[in-house]
């Protein structure tokens, strides 16, 4: 276990290569990015329709399932499984789910427009990840990113990368985690908001698990 403690104040993407060789001289080396977001002030956030999943479904919602999915875009219960993972809504009784790859690149969305209150211009939300990559020849990371557009869609305003699972890596359950955007940039108006997997290679994508 690593564990990175950045100074207070600081935030960015750094990209990282741990090699370890034991006394015989055998050694194994693994890289992984490190994102370190700015976690907003703001006590009160952006509301989200439906945004617990409370219904049991996507209304409100907006979803584009990738080619080949591993395991295609749904909303579970608790007590249920996302492929390798119990579900366990941190709110509710419902999680929104895939398998985080495909057997063909793409890009897994869950999105919906959204006003940004000029008071409250803030996205925080739960998300717990799994994966297992290793042994199959990927070159090519996986990302986890929340994408600003216009309303229904189009040309990226921008984007925050929330999570990279470098090729060949294996977290077996990052556990639930807080993910923050700032979106002060678009107080005021409405944008589409879009929980985005992005899978960058066509071939079998291994086992794992995304809740939202």
């Amino acid at each position: 276990t690593i564990t990175i403690s950045p100074a207070s104040g600081q935030s960015g993407i750094a990209s990282i290569t741990v090699t370890v060789t034991d006394g015989a001289g055998l050694g194994a080396t693994a890289a992984f990015t490190l994102t370190v977001s700015d976690t907003p002030p703001a006590v009160q956030v952006t509301p989200l329709n439906n945004g617990s999943f409370e219904t049991g479904d996507f209304s409100g919602w907006v979803v584009q399932e990738a080619p080949s999915p591993v395991f295609g875009v749904s909303v579970r219960g608790a007590g249920e499984y996302v492929v390798i993972l119990p579900i366990t809504p941190t709110e509710g009784r419902f999680v929104a789910g895939h398998g985080f790859g495909s057997h063909s690149a793409g890009v897994i969305r869950i999105g919906q427009d959204v006003s940004i209150p000029s008071s409250t211009p803030y996205l925080r939300f739960d998300y717990r990840v799994a994966w297992d990559m290793r042994g199959l020849g990927l070159t090519q990371p996986r990302r986890l990113s929340v994408a600003v557009e216009p309303v229904g869609g189009g040309e990226e305003l921008g984007r925050a990368v929330i999570l990279t699972a470098p090729p060949e890596s294996y977290n077996p359950d990052t556990g639930w985690l807080l993910g923050a955007v700032d979106l002060r940039a678009y107080a005021g108006t409405t944008v589409r908001l879009s929980f985005d997997t992005t899978i960058a290679e066509s071939r079998y994508a291994g086992l794992g698990s995304f809740q939202l």
